[in-house]
This record gives structure tokens, C-alpha cells and sequence, in this order.
């Protein structure tokens, strides 16, 4: 894993492999609230966090809001995103009508880890910065006091448990809101969804047809 650290203003850069032993004796369950449109959607998602792997499910039924006069309509949104410690790799289920769909890739960020910390929930977190194309720069606050590399949605790979995320061009937030030590919560199986390409999944309904038929046909 690649981190670039900066102090005053100094820029250098270090090669970290970072290996963690999870010792918790139980699975941890994170509550993140995520907000846009000024605070005008909102929803929570939860993290669980077990030995092997960090689970994020988001089971958000959709809403209608209105905004400066105008009315905007959220479609629903239902997946579950897994992501392996030792492999770095994201596997995201998603419906697709009747079947279950999902996909694999590798996930190797170059995060940029400041000194400037904050503190949430009562832990000390420290904010690291990862540019991206359409969102501008992405600021995430993690802390090492949960020394896990993941986070909510689709961000890990930093040197903590993320308990906040949010983006320069984008009016979106997204911070922990609970943390169940001990939680009793177990993964959900998606092993027997039909695997798929991450263009396939990130243009579901354009490819439905043809993942369908592929589907049907692997039943047979």
C-alpha cells in the first residue's frame, strides 16, 4: 500500500505495507449518516467489520424533496460491498430485477495522509486526501485507533477505520454516527450472485438484457 505524508508544507514519500491482526473477539458494526443536497437527503448505512473482510450495505428505499423551487426524485439504491484486507479487493452485489449481480476489482489508492486532526465520536482521526476525476479531491478522516483499512461506500486502504468522507466539488458528506464494539451482526452471503465485469455493474441497466441472457443461460 502507497501513502504520500506531508508536514509543513514537505512532501515525501514512503512505501508502507501495512499488515494488520484484527484481535476484536467480536465483530464491530459502524452507523455512517450520509447527507447531500444540504442536508436535504439523508440516509444511514452500516459498516460491519469482521476478521476477514469489511461489509458495507446501503438499503436506501429512494425520496422526493424539493430544492430552490424545483423537485428532485432519488431512485432507491440496494447493494452490499465487500472489501478483503489481504487481497485489497471491492466484490459489489447489486439487484438486477429478479437475480442477484456483482462484481471484483482491485483497489490501490495513493492517499495523501496530512498531520491535521479532528476528533469524532470521540476518537482522533486525521485527514488524507486522494484526488479523483469527477469529484475533485476526496478528504477522508480515519483513525488508527481502529486499526482497520476500510471505510463506508467504496474507500479504504488507509491506515485506520474511515469515519468520515466528503469532496471538494461535491456537496456530500458522509461521517460515523455509532460504533458497535461488540456487535453480534453477521456478513450476508453474496456468493452466489453471478459474477460480472465492473463496466457491466457500473452501466447495470444499459447491460441488463445481455447479463440476463447470460445468466439464464448458465442455468440451464
Amino acid at each position: 500500500m502507497k501513502y504520500f505524508f506531508t508536514y509543513n508544507g514537505l512532501l515525501s514519500v514512503l512505501f508502507v505495507f501495512v499488515f494488520y491482526t484484527f484481535s476484536h473477539s467480536q465483530n464491530i458494526n459502524v452507523t455512517y449518516q450520509y447527507t447531500s443536497f444540504g442536508g436535504l437527503l439523508q440516509y444511514d448505512s452500516e459498516l460491519l467489520i469482521t476478521e476477514d473482510l469489511a461489509q458495507f450495505k446501503v438499503d436506501f428505499e429512494g425520496e422526493t424533496f424539493e430544492k430552490d423551487g424545483t423537485e428532485f426524485q432519488l431512485h432507491g439504491q440496494h447493494y452490499i460491498v465487500n472489501y478483503d484486507y489481504d487481497t485489497e479487493k471491492f466484490t459489489e452485489q447489486r439487484q438486477l430485477d429478479e437475480y442477484q449481480v456483482k462484481a471484483s476489482w482491485l483497489y490501490n489508492p495513493e492517499w495523501t495522509i496530512t498531520d491535521e486532526t479532528k476528533t469524532i465520536l470521540g476518537y482522533t482521526v486525521r485527514k488524507a486526501t486522494k484526488i479523483n476525476n469527477m469529484d475533485g479531491t476526496t478528504f477522508a478522516w480515519f483513525t488508527t485507533d481502529i486499526p482497520v483499512e476500510a471505510g463506508p461506500f467504496k474507500y479504504a486502504g488507509l491506515p485506520g477505520l474511515i469515519l468520515e468522507f466528503y469532496y471538494s466539488n461535491a456537496n456530500n458528506k458522509c461521517v460515523a454516527t455509532e460504533i458497535d464494539m461488540n456487535s453480534d451482526k453477521t456478513l450476508e452471503d453474496i456468493s452466489a450472485a453471478f459474477e460480472i465485469s465492473k463496466d457491466e455493474l457500473n452501466n447495470l441497466e444499459n447491460n441488463k438484457k445481455a447479463i440476463k441472457k447470460r445468466i439464464r443461460k448458465a442455468n440451464r
